[in-house]
């Protein structure tokens, strides 16, 4: 917090903002912005459905893709003045990704891909017992990768969360992987930062909008899937665990969620080849509690309230005059329906 602090000073600062809901720091940089007089603020990254103790946020503000998130912010224990609908930021970056994403469906219907899926895996860890292992990433890349070598009107596009560690994690699965990139007909995202496992350039709806079907792996953890509905690609979502409360299992199972490998290729093979399976990959029953815009204007929307916020400061208000400023001007422009305002005091 004393860091904190001492930054705010340096810089002058009045507003924080944050997607670090998962890190202590970001509780430490709101207390002492809240000291300072000044305002902070988390945004939403990553799609959740239920309360998860560790991500509770203490802010002033949260910006949230829908209008379902206070119910599982005030759930886990987090204390928020405003919560702020956006709408999904990441669809915001969806007009420049358009181009590279027809590039790389070209690419592998040169090479005789007729029919093309996407697959989005989930983070593996060394230990079984705290998450996917290794063992279910090998078997489920394995299972995707021989169909693609027996299927010649197949085409893939793999997109792992981790490409750093893709490789380790495959084992003796490579040697599949590399026969299959041999054919033209398969494509694997590589590619990471420098200081993260991750690959930040090409998003899963990149993937998504090269693909006739998308498939999202762990339901748990949802993210990738999401993005890649909102592109309007049909998408699937695996279920091993019994994740019965998810309302995922709204969309019907056997068209869009699937609890084994077998039944979802068997549905997905009739659906792309014979005749069209009615709702198959269709979240639109539940894309409002998703994302209620679906405009790609997210980030517009957000920059639009920095800029309301600090406009405010700039002319000498006060924070609670500020906050209330903000709010009023987007309630005015998006609606009333997207500002929740929490029933508590905003003390941390």
């Amino acid at each position: 917090k004393k860091e904190w602090d001492e930054t705010y000073e340096k810089l002058n600062a009045n507003i924080y903002l944050t997607s670090h809901k998962w890190s202590t720091q970001s509780i430490a940089a709101s207390v002492a912005m809240q000291e300072r007089g000044g305002i902070s603020g988390v945004f939403q990254t990553s799609y959740c459905e239920n309360p998860v103790s560790y991500s509770l946020i203490c802010a002033d503000l949260f910006f949230s893709f829908s209008r379902n998130a206070p119910a599982i912010e005030i759930q886990q224990g987090s204390r928020i003045k405003y919560n702020i609908c956006l709408g999904c930021l990441a669809q915001s970056r969806n007009k420049f990704l358009k181009e590279d994403a027809k590039t790389l469906r070209k690419q592998l219907q040169n090479n005789g891909a007729e029919k093309i899926v996407s697959y989005f895996d989930q983070n593996y860890t060394d230990d079984h017992r705290w998450g996917n292992g290794h063992s279910v990433a090998r078997e489920n890349y394995q299972y995707l990768l021989c169909k693609l070598l027996e299927n010649k009107w197949l085409g893939l596009i793999l997109k792992p969360k981790k490409p750093k560690n893709i490789r380790k994690v495959l084992g003796g699965v490579n040697s599949l992987l590399d026969q299959a990139l041999a054919t033209g007909r398969c494509f694997i995202f590589e590619n990471h930062e420098n200081f993260s496992p991750k690959d930040y350039e090409n998003p899963p709806a990149q993937s998504a909008m090269a693909s006739d079907v998308s498939i999202q792996e762990n339901m748990v953890a949802g993210t990738a899937g999401v993005e890649a509905a909102l592109t309007g690609t049909p998408t699937l979502m695996i279920d091993r665990y019994g994740f019965k409360g998810s309302q995922f299992y709204k969309l019907g199972v056997g068209k869009v969620v699937f609890n084994d490998w077998l039944t979802l290729w068997e549905n997905l093979e009739s659906h792309l080849l014979n005749k069209p399976i009615a709702g198959f990959g269709d979240w639109s029953l539940i894309l409002d509690d998703i994302d209620p815009f679906r405009d790609e204007k997210a980030s517009t929307r957000l920059t639009t309230f920095l800029h309301w916020l600090d406009e405010g400061f700039n002319n000498g208000l006060g924070k609670d005059q500020n906050l209330e400023a903000a709010v009023s001007k987007y309630a005015d422009a998006w609606g009333t329906d997207k500002i929740y305002e929490y029933p508590y005091s905003n003390t941390f």
